[in-house]
C-alpha cells in the first residue's frame, strides 16, 4: 500500500504542477521526511515516517520509546518536532504537552496552529509581489 501511495502522489502532481513548478521546488512537498528538523511545517503537504531510528521514528513510537519524551523540548514549527508532537500526544504518551503548546504560542506570538500556514503563506505572497515576483 505504501508504494502505491507514492506512485499515486507522483501521478497526481504530474497533473497539477507545471514542469517549471516542479523544477523550482526548494524542498520536498510530498513524502517529506519526518526526521527533518530544518523545514517548516507549512512547506510539505504530506509527511512520511521513514524506516530509520532517527526522531521521529515510527518503530520507536510503536515500541513505546517516546512514552516519557519531554515534549517541552520540541519546536513544533519544524517538521520533525511537529510529527513527534502529533504522534506522541495522540497516543497519550510523553510529558509536558501543555508546555510544548505554550512554547509554540510564545514563539508565534499567539497565532493558532491551525492559522499559522495561512498567515505565513499570505506574508510570503505579499513579499513576492512587492519584490516583483507575483
Amino acid at each position: 500500500a505504501g508504494t502505491l501511495l507514492l506512485y499515486a502522489q507522483e501521478i497526481a502532481m504530474n497533473k497539477i504542477w507545471t514542469e517549471r513548478e516542479y523544477d523550482e521546488q526548494k524542498y520536498e512537498v510530498l513524502d517529506a521526511s519526518c526526521s527533518d528538523h530544518n523545514h517548516h511545517i507549512c512547506n510539505p503537504v504530506l509527511l512520511h515516517a521513514r524506516h530509520n531510528a532517527d526522531p521521529f521514528s515510527k518503530f520507536t513510537f510503536i515500541d513505546g520509546g517516546y512514552a516519557d519524551w519531554d515534549l517541552a523540548l520540541l519546536d513544533i514549527t519544524n517538521v520533525r518536532d511537529y510529527a513527534m508532537y502529533m504522534a506522541i500526544t495522540s497516543a497519550g504518551q510523553g510529558r509536558n504537552q501543555e508546555q510544548a503548546l505554550k512554547n509554540y504560542e510564545e514563539k508565534e506570538k499567539g497565532v493558532s496552529l491551525n492559522k499559522l500556514c495561512k498567515i505565513r503563506n499570505r506574508y510570503k505572497e505579499a513579499n513576492s509581489s512587492a519584490a516583483g515576483f507575483g
